[in-house]
Order: structure tokens, then sequence, then C-alpha cells
């Protein structure tokens, strides 16, 4: 008979010490289910800046604690309480680690994220292959293990179905940081900067997009924005793109007008959009060249309707 994911979890130990379930599609800690390099884009967008100021400036146990348990991860806990019993070595080491997160983010800036070449071949790529081993993504020549224990279960949900995790116990946020990243790469869930905002965003699988989902400005989201935005350089520095919503405009004004009936337009509109796709890949091969290309013939069969 498999465990029930309730019998997993022991409250016995210090706070900064917890386990975690990997499995096939997410993980789970406390009882509490993520997403791989969920909590990893936490807290790359968590500002350490109040528990540094706090911790240098001495403003005892109860305030910092307060801040911890606001923190990405620490504020799911159970049993608050526990956190009364940490020490100055636990509080440090946090400290420490929200600092080295600092690495990751140079680290991923370093390696970019394109649609063609999967994360791990970029990492070869662009050299860093040797920061992989290493949790501080370089910042010391200290490597240690990341994992202090490691066993594999057979679980039963509540409604009997069971499934393979891997159990790991963890004393340092840094050390599950940096599992949680290199199995999420592994999964294909890979953090990354919106290009609009700055903030992370988590990349899954079989996803390609430049801006996050959070909202920007007047109730749009950066993706919403950031789309429209990378539409309309497209058109301004592409002529095929230029010539095509040129001609798009001019019919849908006749369909508005009613001296064009939309499936008209819209038959006309499918045989722009494969023409467009067509002669694409000859000019963008001649911009390359910095050769002129001729879109005489291209402007005419657009505009012959």
């Amino acid at each position: 008979m498999a465990l029930f994911f309730k019998d997993l979890f022991p409250d016995d130990t210090g706070f900064f010490s917890f386990d975690v379930l990997f499995g096939e599609t997410h993980i789970e800690i406390n009882r509490r289910s993520y997403k791989y390099n969920e909590l990893f884009t936490a807290f790359l967008n968590y500002d350490m800046g109040e528990y540094k100021s706090a911790a240098a400036q001495g403003c005892g146990t109860d305030r910092i604690n307060e801040i911890i348990l606001e923190m990405p991860l620490f504020r799911d806990f159970p049993n608050p309480d526990r956190l009364s019993g940490a020490t100055e070595g636990e509080y440090a080491a946090l400290l420490e680690d929200l600092e080295l997160l600092g690495c990751y983010r140079v680290f991923l800036k370093d390696v970019s994220l394109k649609k063609d070449k999967s994360f791990i071949q970029q990492i070869a790529k662009n050299g860093m292959g040797s920061f992989v081993a290493d949790k501080t993504m370089g910042a010391s020549e200290q490597r240690t293990a990341a994992v202090s224990s490691l066993q594999y279960l057979l679980l039963e949900d509540e409604n009997g179905k069971a499934a393979l995790f891997e159990r790991m116990t963890f004393t340092r946020l840094l050390d599950f940081l940096y599992t949680d990243f290199f199995k999420g790469i592994l999964k294909g869930c890979v953090p990354k900067q919106c290009k609009l905002c700055g903030q992370y965003f988590l990349l899954e699988k079989g996803f390609h997009y430049e801006y996050c989902d959070s909202v920007f400005e007047g109730g749009q989201t950066c993706r919403e924005l950031g789309a429209a935005r990378s539409f309309k350089e497209k058109t301004e520095s592409n002529d095929v793109w230029k010539l095509h919503q040129r001609a798009y405009k001019k019919y849908y004004a006749r369909v508005l007008k009613k001296t064009m009936s939309k499936p008209e337009f819209t038959e006309w509109a499918d045989f722009a959009e494969k023409l467009r796709d067509e002669t694409l890949p000859d000019y963008l091969k001649a911009k390359a060249e910095k050769k002129v290309f001729d879109l005489t013939e291209y402007e005419a069969k657009l505009n012959n309707r």
C-alpha cells in the first residue's frame, strides 16, 4: 500500500528544514503543489532590500520573522510559530542565499532564450557549462552538494492514484532553488525576463513568449502591449509586411463601405497572407545580403482584386 501525501511532512523539524517531493509534472512542499521553477521565478522577482535592511539594523527577530513569512515559499509553510526557534546562523544563511540569486539573474541574462535552440544547448553554446555544477553560479569556488538526503517514494493521493516521487530534504533555500532550477530546465520550464516590465515569468515547455501576462498599464498586460509593439515594429521595418498592411486596410475599408462582401474580403485575406509568407524569405535574404528586392510584382498582386 502506498503512502498518503498527508503522512510525509512531520512538523517537528526546524523551520528552514523542509522536504520536497519532485514528481513527473509538479513538486509538492508541505502538501502544496507548485510548477517546476514556479518558486524559483518568484524568488528572482523578490526584493530582498527590506530583509537585508532589517538584518543590518538589528530590528529584532519579531520583525525579521514577519518579513520571512511574507517571502515566497515560506509564507505557505504551516506552523509559522516554528520560526521563533531560528538561529542567527540560519538568518545569515538566508540572507546569503538571497544575495546569491543575483548570480542566477546574470546567468539567465548571459544565456538568451531563443526559439530555435533548447536552453541546455544555449548554456553550452555560451560557454556557461562550468557554472551548472556550482550552485553559487561561480560566486565562490566551493561546490557543495545541494541535497542532504534522497529517497524515492510511491505515493497515493486521496483518490487512490499512485505516482512516483523523489523526496529530498533541504536545510538551505539556495540548495532547493538550485535543484528546482535545473530540474525545471529538464522539464522545459525556464524563467525568462519580460522585455517590457523587467519581471521574470515562467516560460513553460512549448511556449516562446517575450512578455509576461502581468497587468502593465491601462488594464492591458505586458503580453498584449508587447505583441502590439512588436507587430508595429515589424510592419514599420519590413516592406513586405508594410505593403500587406496597407492593402489590408484598403480592402477592409471597402467592407465597411459595403462595396466588398465579407466572403470576398476573407478570400482576399487568405490569398494575401499566403502571398506575403511566400515573398518574405526571398525579401529577407536580399535584405541580409544588402541587395535591393523588387516589390513591384508583389504589390501588384496584392492590389489586383
